[in-house]
């Protein structure tokens, strides 16, 4: 069984967080209303201020878009992925995943971030395998609802071990790269952890448990 290096996405290949980018992408686009991007802005500061839970976050964000067509959404996350989001992949980051995939391990994508962005990156990066946020498509629409288990905490660990057995991972021989402390049940799961960029709870988790803290820029 091979080691594999699972990879977080905001803050920690990218260089910030992109929920508000996209939100500011829709908006010069016309493609969102200001109650809309007001809204869905205040839920996301609420889950970074720890006010509110992912899966709320999550099932508010998502019903925003019930009803509308998927392709739609995914031509404009491709677009917006060139335009915006490869100029913030870190230096470093790119240098990781190379790194690893010459040591010959799997390589991840381990995100709360939609498929859609998630699946850009991949295959920008050549990563295969995407464990991520997806959303309930039906005959082509979104129905407002996200598929669970959700790419958050420990959804995010049963998303690994799932994919672990699919392919053969040894999760004691693998590693994880990620700034926060709601990932604290991956950390715990592998044998390489690495926090990148940490915010401060996960920081003191570092220094705590002697994990090595990494600047990603």
């Amino acid at each position: 069984m091979k080691g594999a290096a699972f990879f977080d996405l905001d803050k920690t290949v990218f260089r910030r967080n992109t929920t508000p980018l996209y939100m500011r992408f829709l908006r010069r686009k016309g493609m969102t209303s200001m109650r809309d991007m007001a809204s869905v802005l205040w839920w996301y500061t609420q889950y970074n201020l720890g006010w509110i839970d992912f899966e709320k976050v999550a099932e508010a964000a998502v019903s925003t878009v019930a009803g509308q067509e998927e392709a739609i959404m995914r031509d404009l996350v491709k677009e917006w992925c060139r335009d915006e989001v490869l100029g913030l992949i870190s230096d470093p980051a790119r240098e990781s995943i190379e790194w690893h995939r010459g040591r010959g391990e799997i390589l991840v994508i381990l995100s709360g971030a939609a498929d859609y962005l998630a699946e850009e990156i991949g295959e920008h990066l050549g990563i295969e395998h995407i464990l991520c946020t997806r959303l309930e498509v039906v005959d082509g629409r979104f129905t407002g609802r996200p598929i669970y288990p959700l790419a958050y905490g420990s959804g995010k660990v049963t998303l690994a071990r799932r994919l672990a057995r699919e392919v053969g991972i040894d999760l004691e021989k693998s590693f994880f790269y990620s700034d926060s402390v709601t990932d604290m049940p991956v950390f715990l799961a592998v044998g390489h952890p690495r926090a990148v960029n940490p915010d401060p709870f996960l920081r003191a988790q570092a220094r705590i448990r002697g994990w090595p803290v990494l600047t990603w820029q």
